[in-house]
């Protein structure tokens, strides 16, 4: 029944942020460690733009990382890359799937692959032994909610934002 819940959740963050482009109304589903890093990440990867038009970088990530009911100056632009990083990352939408199989990782921490249903041998079932590109999430339990703590290759992390 838990695997039922992790996929749910799985779907309530990816519909919204990779079909309907809108990362804004799902970001609390994302892990706070996880937002961290990838405000962080990006705030870097646009620092000297950043500086150019006087914003200061830790107030910025955190202005992300913390996004209040009404939106931050930045975030059209981080929300914009996020998007489209999703959409090349993910297979098409109409396509998705997601694995039945309970891979736990650790206690309230698991692992599901989404996986492009129309490159499987059969379109439906992953097969034992079929080789296939997956896009690994990592969910976990926060309080009584599954929330995204890791996407793709980004790493798994229990850090905050650490700026120096």
């Amino acid at each position: 029944m838990e695997q039922v819940a992790v996929v749910q959740a799985a779907w309530a963050f990816l519909v919204p942020a990779v079909v309907n482009g809108d990362l804004q109304s799902v970001w609390h589903l994302v892990d706070l460690p996880l937002r961290a890093q990838l405000a962080w990440q990006w705030v870097e990867d646009n620092a000297e733009q950043l500086r150019e038009h006087g914003h200061d970088l830790r107030a910025s990530a955190i202005g992300i990382v913390d996004l209040p009911a009404g939106k931050r100056p930045l975030w059209e632009h981080f929300e914009r890359v996020h998007v489209r990083g999703l959409r090349e990352a993910f297979p098409d939408p109409e396509h998705w799937g997601i694995g039945a199989t309970r891979r736990p990782l650790a206690d309230e921490l698991m692992l599901i692959h989404v996986v492009d249903k129309a490159k499987l041998a059969d379109g439906e079932t992953w097969q034992v032994g079929e080789e296939q590109y997956v896009y690994p999430i990592v969910l976990r339990k926060l309080d009584a909610q599954w929330v995204i703590a890791s996407l793709g290759n980004s790493p798994l992390t229990s850090q905050g934002l650490t700026v120096q």
